[in-house]
């Protein structure tokens, strides 16, 4: 007898779109929780991570400035990618409601300390 060979059709794969689901996070204080004033930020980055300590010009004295750090976060670089983004979107956003957000850097003193 004949071997009849019947080639099976493999089941067509549609493309499957992701999708998306949001879900409200509800933020919930934790018993230490703090709400920290910075007006000044520093930023050391590892391999892999990222420290940004916020800190608050508080001298009366122009001629010796000086910061207090309030606080140190710690964040993965990816994390920081991500807080970038969010920045960079929500100031861009804030700019176009409000106006340009003017910034003038400090700039270290060029003047030699008086004897």
């Amino acid at each position: 007898m004949a071997r009849q060979s019947r080639k099976s059709e493999a089941p067509k794969q549609e493309a499957q779109q992701a999708e998306i689901v949001t879900v409200a996070i509800e933020p919930v204080d934790a018993p230490d929780y703090k709400r920290v004033y910075a007006n000044n930020v520093t930023l050391t980055i590892s391999p892999v991570d990222v420290r940004l300590t916020f800190n608050e010009a508080v001298s009366d004295d122009p001629k010796h400035p000086f910061v207090e750090r309030r606080v140190t976060v710690v964040l993965s670089v990816q994390t920081t990618k991500a807080l970038a983004q969010l920045l960079v979107d929500n100031v861009r956003g804030y700019e176009q409601q409000s106006g340009e957000i003017r910034y003038t850097p400090l700039q270290p003193s060029s003047e030699e300390p008086s004897a």
